[in-house]
């Protein structure tokens, strides 16, 4: 009740106002009030804003209601990685030698060897001798080559103090920023060594070898058969699935198609897939031109565990030293388990007020590092390895 009266007193207290100018015209007094008093109601209906106490917030502004997009949606756009598997090829040897190679490495500077037992062609005779003179196979050996690749994250205190954003939910996001960077490098890494370590020979007859280029030529009238002529060549090669197939990713739309061209179908091309696995990515060219010809796909097939990925960890890291403020010890991958870095942390004092921190702030810098070597099985003809090279060309014409 008292709102309402206070309410109506308001209201009259503006028409009388209002009303003094009429009144001066002239008007009536009581028509000039009760005139004025509509309008001010109306008035106050309509613009609320130009009556008092209509807007009781005017004086308090909201702050920008804000919140963390989910981390798994984060992960699938902004954070998403470049989409390439070639290292799951070379994964599938991880053991690539009884006892593993990277387990006996116990220094930098210790040479490592990957012994073998060689192929021998034994002579076939047809008679018997007294005296028959006996062969043997024998043994060979190849020194594998070491690289490394590493990733830095720097994080200070201060920075984040009063931020939003947590000091360990930073680190976490540096994380995982350095393990796609670090992860994309040494798949592009991989496709140079599939692409310089490719076979100079291919005994298959699927259609032209650029000798050239060690590339084997397939038309695109075959590209229906594509698989089916590949397993023919694998064997021809002497090998027997299972297959390894790295390509460019957009070639899964004509898998897809043919995979689906079933026994239910006039044409069947869903047979060939067997003894195939495969490894799409990004990174490799999709039409690119190599010699004289132009093609649509490239594909590296290598026969399963034709060539291998291993890692190792300096005897530092391993032990875990400290020394003041730096320590050594490691880290088991977050995107790839089956991996560990070495990791090199270093604490120190800085100025970090370019970066939103003070000037004496507590500074950490880490350093991830993943030593490896990348190897392929030995095979007896010169100038031949696993790893093959086909290219399927836009036209049907093998320009040599």
């Amino acid at each position: 009740m008292k709102k309402l009266i206070s309410s109506f007193a308001n209201t009259l207290l503006y028409a009388i106002a209002f009303a003094l100018v009429p009144m001066a015209c002239g008007a009536s007094p009581v028509s000039s009030v009760v005139g004025s008093y509509i309008f001010v109601e109306a008035v106050s209906f309509a613009v609320p804003k130009l009556v008092i106490g209509a807007d009781v917030y005017s004086d308090t502004v909201l702050q920008a209601a804000r919140a963390f997009i989910k981390d798994e949606n984060n992960k699938k756009f902004e954070l998403r990685p470049n989409f390439t598997n070639i290292l799951g090829m070379f994964m599938k040897d991880r053991e690539f030698s009884l006892p593993n190679l990277a387990e006996l490495r116990a220094a930098t500077t210790r040479t490592t060897t990957a012994m073998y037992l060689k192929k021998k062609t034994f002579t076939v005779g047809s008679s018997k001798s007294c005296s028959p003179s006996g062969q043997q196979s024998g043994s060979d050996s190849v020194d594998l080559s070491w690289a490394m690749k590493n990733v830095v994250i720097t994080t200070n205190f201060k920075q984040h103090a009063g931020n939003e954003v947590s000091q360990a939910r930073a680190f976490a996001n540096d994380l995982y920023n350095a393990e796609v960077s670090l992860w994309e490098s040494v798949d592009n890494a991989l496709l140079t060594y599939l692409e310089a370590n490719k076979s100079a020979v291919n005994n298959g007859g699927s259609g032209e070898f650029d000798s050239d280029n060690d590339i084997m030529w397939i038309g695109n009238t075959n590209v229906d058969d594509f698989y089916n002529l590949v397993s023919s060549d694998m064997k021809l090669n002497n090998y027997n699935p299972a297959y390894l197939e790295a390509f460019n990713t957009m070639w899964e739309a004509k898998q897809r198609k043919y995979i689906n061209q079933g026994p239910g179908n006039s044409t069947n091309t869903a047979f060939q897939f067997a003894g195939f696995e495969f490894f799409p990515s990004n990174l490799i060219s999709g039409t690119p031109t190599i010699g004289n010809n132009t093609y649509t796909s490239i594909h590296y097939v290598v026969p399963q565990n034709g060539v291998a990925i291993l890692d190792w960890n300096d005897p530092l890291n391993r032990v875990g030293k400290v020394s003041g403020e730096k320590s050594w010890s490691t880290y088991q991958s977050i995107l790839r388990p089956e991996f560990t870095f070495d990791l090199f942390k270093v604490s120190s004092c800085g100025d970090t007020t370019s970066s939103g921190g003070g000037t004496q702030d507590y500074t950490e810098t880490w350093e991830l590092t993943l030593n490896y070597a990348l190897a392929k099985q030995p095979v007896p003809t010169a100038d031949e390895t696993p790893i093959f090279k086909y290219g399927i060309a836009d036209d049907n014409t093998y320009v040599s």
